[in-house]
């Protein structure tokens, strides 16, 4: 018999005893909330846990994210991994957003072979539900960002500047609510587009109950728009204050 004929029928024997019956549920918390994230930044990865209440095993090959540009898988996925009956699943997935405002979205685990399974014998699957909420600024551990140009809710936005010079300051205000004095350090998450802290340094120190002014200017390296997050960190490395901050670079014809 010709071998390309007995693999081809093998294949259609493994297909047909393939009796993939799953059902593969989200364990735990459903929707899957990733808090409030700074826009621009990513979260930490959240799990995702699908475990198969029925009786026959479901392989998982793939696992998509939706949107995809915002909510992405974390690490290898390990293809042809195996969720058998009562055991279970997991995959980590990071939220990034791109925008402020909530987001929601899905996660949605699939199987090669699901394609060649008849419709009785394919596996019940629930789909994880993934929101969170991008934002323009986050403060805490008693710190509060006020006053000056910042706008609740809007990133720090130092307008249209001519490539090559730089903006006029743009100012927001870090008050101390504790009563402790607070030290951090400040730092820009990209720091290649052309934005500078003008005051009061790189480092600095708030005391108790006083409101420190922080000075931003911008100068565009080319003729584009262009984002940063500029984030303040204790003493420990923990994000204190955060704000997103915005420019765009212009050139006269």
């Amino acid at each position: 018999m010709n071998r390309k004929l007995i693999a081809w029928s093998s294949l259609v024997i493994f297909l047909a005893g393939c009796k993939h019956n799953g059902n593969l549920q989200v364990s735990g918390t459903n929707p899957i909330d990733f808090g409030e994230v700074l826009i621009g930044m990513t979260a930490t990865p959240q799990t995702v846990r699908w475990t198969n209440a029925g009786t026959q095993a479901t392989d998982i090959d793939a696992v998509a994210v939706r949107p995809g540009n915002v909510f992405q898988v974390s690490g290898t996925w390990q293809a042809e991994s195996v969720a058998q009956g009562r055991q279970s699943q997991t995959v980590s997935i990071t939220f990034t957003p791109s925008a402020v405002g909530q987001v929601t979205g899905e996660a949605i685990p699939s199987g090669l072979s699901w394609a060649f399974l008849a419709e009785a014998d394919q596996p019940t699957i629930q789909r994880a539900q993934l929101q969170g909420r991008g934002v323009a600024q986050i403060a805490r551990g008693g710190l509060t960002i006020t006053g000056g140009h910042w706008v609740s809710g809007q990133e720090l936005d130092l307008g249209d500047v001519q490539v090559g010079t730089s903006s006029q300051p743009k100012i927001f205000n870090v008050t101390n609510t504790t009563g402790n004095a607070v030290s951090v350090s400040a730092r820009w998450i990209r720091n290649d587009q052309g934005f500078v802290i003008a005051g009061p340094g790189m480092s600095f120190t708030i005391p108790a109950g006083i409101t420190m002014p922080v000075v931003v200017t911008f100068t565009p390296p080319s003729k584009d728009a262009f984002t940063d997050n500029l984030i303040l960190s204790d003493i420990s490395g923990r994000i204190m204050v955060g704000t997103a901050v915005k420019g765009r670079g212009v050139q006269e014809e």
